[in-house]
């Protein structure tokens, strides 16, 4: 009899063992493709679901657990009753499974790294993985675009801002000039970065070089202020073309070189040229 309880209480450890070298000599261990599967980001307010994927063959779990930065936020254990338990408190209600947990309506206090972590009954370190999260928060308005001048003038650069207000992250500004996206360059920029305060502001300055008129008469500006693919809003400007008055001295100018370049004077026309351009450039 007593002999048949050494045997019994050794039995475990022996089995262990024995899983063990299993496992090893077939080249892997038991437990295998320990994958955390999470979003890249999430809109505050919504869910947020965690899923632990695995391969398990000849051995029983032991404990599945998920951290968020280091700090344990929930337990599966078949061992234990109950076999759930989570550490969050006034999150609202929580759904949780053997591999998956949903954390309801979170904000943006659960940003960060989530770990999954696997113990089974023949391994001591556990086997994990893990992903961040980023919780959005969405701008508090739409972008806003500001031009230095009401207008703009062919072979002189048009100087736009864009703006977006608020938001986590800062949202990212891309360009649009009549439908086409601005290809970021030493010359029109954009150049974007960000205003800190009490709300953090976005900003995207635009440069462009007017090399010649448009058939329209005007450009069409668009800023699109972006989180991720959970938030994307446009702005459209339309800037119209400048007209440009031409001053008196060079109506005169041109008027009087017509006037002597058809009576073929030369002498007299340079010299009355060059008068009327100083006179143009004092004025």
């Amino acid at each position: 009899m007593e002999w048949s309880l050494f045997q019994a209480n050794n039995l475990k450890p022996i089995s262990v063992i024995f899983v063990v070298l299993f496992c090893h000599l077939q080249g892997t261990w038991c437990l295998s493709k320990v994958h955390l599967h999470v979003p890249a980001a999430v809109m505050s307010g919504d869910d947020l679901t965690l899923d632990c994927t695995y391969t398990l063959s000849h051995e029983k779990i032991n404990s599945i657990k998920y951290f968020l930065g280091g700090e344990e936020i929930y337990e599966y254990n078949p061992n234990k009753n109950p076999k759930y338990k989570t550490y969050i408190v006034n999150l609202g209600t929580n759904l949780w499974g053997n591999q998956s947990m949903t954390l309801r309506k979170v904000n943006g206090k659960y940003t960060g790294l989530y770990k999954c972590s696997i113990l089974t009954d023949s391994i001591v370190d556990a086997e994990e993985d893990s992903g961040s999260v980023t919780v959005v928060d969405k701008p508090l308005e739409a972008p806003k675009i500001d031009v230095e001048e009401n207008g703009f003038q062919v072979g002189k650069v048009l100087k736009a801002n864009c703006t977006s207000i608020g938001g986590y992250p800062p949202a990212n500004l891309t360009w649009l000039v009549n439908g086409e996206k601005v290809a970021s360059n030493g010359i029109s920029g954009p150049k974007q970065y960000v205003e800190d305060g009490e709300v953090d502001i976005s900003v995207s300055e635009l440069m462009l070089p007017i090399m010649i008129a448009p058939r329209s008469g005007h450009i069409k500006l668009t800023c699109t202020a972006t989180q991720y693919t959970l938030y994307s809003v446009s702005t459209d400007l339309q800037v119209d073309l400048k007209e440009v008055t031409v001053s008196s001295s060079t109506k005169l100018m041109n008027m009087f070189l017509g006037v002597m370049k058809g009576k073929g004077n030369v002498f007299i026309s340079a010299v009355m040229a060059s008068s009327i351009y100083l006179l143009h450039i004092i004025h």
